[in-house]
């Protein structure tokens, strides 16, 4: 049987090697399932993958697959503008009207999340302490001192967490 090429230059079993790779990830099973030899479908399916036209093909599969799963959000999710509208809208609602009090503050709560009204920003300290020691057995202790002073900065332990000290 001759496998003729279609109008992207791939035969028909290198198509069926793509769609089954794409969907599973496998290149020997990918090479099976098109037809090739069973003998030769590791050698096959690896020269295959490297097509350059089967890269091609690849790649438009997986820009569709993008473009669709970002087109299904697209549909389902309302645009940033529209849901601050709506949250806006319950915010400013009267109270003997239809939201109640504990809605309309959460309208707002999620409003600031939203704008990152209320975000913290990280704080830098940067602070010398100096340390008097009269003898040698206090001087001994400065260096687990300085240890564990600096990793209660960083936050990689806590005051309950230095039980050494």
């Amino acid at each position: 049987m001759v496998d003729r090429a279609n109008k992207t230059g791939l035969s028909a079993k290198q198509e069926r090697f793509i769609n089954v790779y794409y969907e599973t990830g496998h290149v020997t099973n990918a090479a099976l399932v098109a037809g090739y030899s069973p003998r030769n479908a590791v050698k096959i399916g690896s020269a295959t993958l490297r097509h350059p036209l089967v890269q091609k093909r690849l790649t438009e599969l997986r820009d569709k697959e993008s473009q669709d799963v970002i087109n299904a959000v697209r549909e389902r999710v309302l645009p940033v503008r529209e849901r601050m509208e709506i949250l806006t809208t319950i915010a400013r609602t009267p109270s003997d009207n239809t939201p109640t009090h504990r809605e309309r503050i959460s309208a707002m709560a999620e409003i600031n999340k939203m704008d990152h009204t209320y975000e913290p920003t990280p704080v830098a300290y940067s602070q010398t302490v100096n340390i008097y020691v009269q003898d040698k057995e206090t001087e001994a202790l400065l260096p687990l001192v300085k240890e564990r002073a600096g990793k209660l900065i960083e936050g990689t332990i806590g005051f309950k967490d230095d039980k050494e000290l």
